[in-house]
């Protein structure tokens, strides 16, 4: 699933001649690898614009923003 480890998230889309990037700022949950976590919301981000689209994403940018390491 795509929100797993997300605690919230910023996006920012610019489209140039039919193309697009995302520049996308987490905040992650503690204990959540952030490699895996941003590789995986980079791939579900791009699929969706695309699918919905028709416009080829050329870059997801993850920025994290911080790390939650409160308790819920």
């Amino acid at each position: 699933e795509i929100g797993s480890g997300l605690v919230g998230s910023e996006m920012c889309i610019r489209d140039r001649d039919k193309t697009v990037t995302v520049d996308l700022a987490l905040n992650i949950r503690f204990g959540y690898e952030i490699p895996k976590v941003s590789k995986k919301v980079q791939e579900k981000v791009k699929s969706a614009i695309e699918t919905m689209t028709g416009l080829d994403v050329v870059a997801v940018n993850i920025k994290i923003a911080g790390v939650n390491i409160e308790a819920e």
